[in-house]
């Protein structure tokens, strides 16, 4: 006869086992971060984090690269027109940092939730407010319909919504969507920044020819940094083998600690531009200062 004190350690056992099994498919899996609420549109209020909607996927190669427009994956409206097409214009920002969207393409509902949460972060982060489509003349209308992900820079006025095209098998990844929606907000590339050639060189001879107009910059007249320093970091800057021709770096920065391509998140330089851009600081001081 074994002594009480054995009895009661393989008592404990074996009870232990049992909650384990009984319990155990209940258990996260993995650990994660504290969720945080998500409120961006009906049936959009559950509890979720980055980890949960992207756990599996992966960032893809230069995916932009496949949608075969200007840089990438920018619409141009046709004549193009540099004046136009900048993000000096302020006739191209969105009213008030307001951007209603309706999704409209053929998504499951992890993939909507995917949209909806980079859209929560720019709201969160800045005075851009991403919200659903009421009836509102300019909005963003996110298909499914074309290959690649690509969208236009800044407010069009398209009658019935400006495009941003997101193919399913394709563009889910967390700095995919950001990267569409900060051209949407009116943000270009930023190797395509005027002072480019002072932080980085571009290997021409490693780019196919015909995509050798993807890498040209533009003049202070047609886009503004917003006295923030070039960004590296930036989720608009293109990786070190863009366009490439034969698996050779296209560009390359000076400083040579510097990585560039990143898409995990939001830099911080890419927040102080939209919340310079959109003037958020004079927003949040009205917004605070008492009425008299």
């Amino acid at each position: 006869m074994l002594p009480l004190c054995t009895e009661l350690f393989f008592s404990l056992i074996i009870l232990a086992i049992s909650l384990d099994s009984t319990f155990g498919r209940n258990l996260p899996q993995r650990s994660i971060s504290t969720p945080a609420e998500l409120k961006l549109g009906e049936g959009f209020t559950s509890k979720m984090t980055r980890e949960m909607l992207f756990q599996s996927n992966s960032p893809a190669k230069n995916v932009w690269e496949e949608s075969g427009l200007f840089e990438g994956d920018i619409l141009l409206k046709k004549p193009f027109s540099p004046d136009r097409n900048g993000i000096t214009n302020e006739m191209h920002y969105w009213p008030n940092g307001v951007i209603p969207y309706k999704i409209d393409g053929n998504y499951s509902e992890d993939e909507e939730s995917q949209i909806k949460f980079v859209m929560e972060e720019y709201n969160n982060k800045t005075c851009i407010e991403f919200r659903p489509y009421q009836s509102e003349v300019d909005f963003i209308s996110i298909r499914s319909d074309a290959p690649g992900c690509w969208s236009s820079v800044g407010r069009t006025g398209e009658v019935g919504g400006q495009l941003l095209n997101l193919q399913p098998d394709k563009c889910f990844t967390y700095g995919t969507i950001a990267h569409e929606l900060l051209h949407v907000i009116g943000f270009w590339h930023q190797q395509s920044a005027t002072n480019r050639d002072d932080h980085v060189s571009i290997k021409w001879d490693n780019i196919y020819d015909d995509k050798k107009h993807n890498f040209m910059k533009y003049s202070t007249s047609e886009i503004m940094d917003f006295n923030v320093l070039y960004d590296f970091n930036s989720i608009m800057h293109y990786g070190r083998q863009a366009f490439s021709k034969n698996n050779k770096d296209t560009i390359v920065p000076h400083d040579p600690k510097a990585k560039i391509g990143q898409q995990h998140m939001l830099s911080e330089k890419d927040i102080l531009k939209i919340n310079k851009m959109y003037k958020c600081d004079e927003k949040q001081k009205d917004q605070t200062e008492p009425s008299h």
